[in-house]
């Protein structure tokens, strides 16, 4: 009776356990959700878009800035952590504060 029985192959499953600690700092942090799907379109007509407009940028009317981070009033550090943190978010790592 045992021979006819067929099983479904054992498939494991993907879990992540997180120690209180992580627990805490997902809640102080919370990420946003993964993109699943990307459109191609999209993407394809911003970087030609992109392609098109890098022929029009006059180099010469580019300044140089001063960066200063010790003066709180000009937001550079502010300016700095924000793009940091995009980039974390974009590739899902925690963000951090100034």
């Amino acid at each position: 009776m045992c021979e006819k029985v067929q099983a479904d192959s054992y498939v494991p499953k993907k879990i992540k356990v997180m120690t209180p600690e992580e627990e805490k700092e997902a809640a102080a942090n919370p990420q946003p959700a993964p993109v699943e799907e990307v459109d191609e379109d999209t993407v394809e007509a911003l970087t030609k878009e992109l392609d098109a407009l890098a022929g029009n940028i006059d180099k010469k009317s580019i300044n140089a800035a001063e960066f200063e981070k010790d003066d709180d009033t000009n937001f550079h550090i502010e300016f700095i952590n924000a793009g940091a943190n995009l980039r974390a978010s974009n590739y899902q790592i925690a963000n951090c504060d100034k």
